[in-house]
């Protein structure tokens, strides 16, 4: 098991907000992506977390929803 830093941490939850994002753009026909790529790769991200893809997805939606109030 890999002991993660805060700067890693943070540097993988920025890349998985960032795939997030273009899975969004992508199903709202702004991107042409691959979804199952893109949801291959941050589900990656989750495992090297150590969270399950589903939470990490709930933790962007909830993050996104809170950007939109402010």
């Amino acid at each position: 098991m890999h002991i993660f830093n805060t700067k890693d941490t943070n540097k993988m939850m920025s890349e998985a907000w960032d795939i997030y994002n273009r899975y969004q753009a992508t199903m709202a026909g702004q991107l042409n992506d691959d979804l199952d790529d893109l949801q291959d790769k941050f589900n990656e991200i989750a495992a090297e977390l150590g969270v399950a893809g589903e939470d990490l997805w709930n933790r962007c939606e909830n993050e996104h929803a809170l950007s939109q109030l402010l």
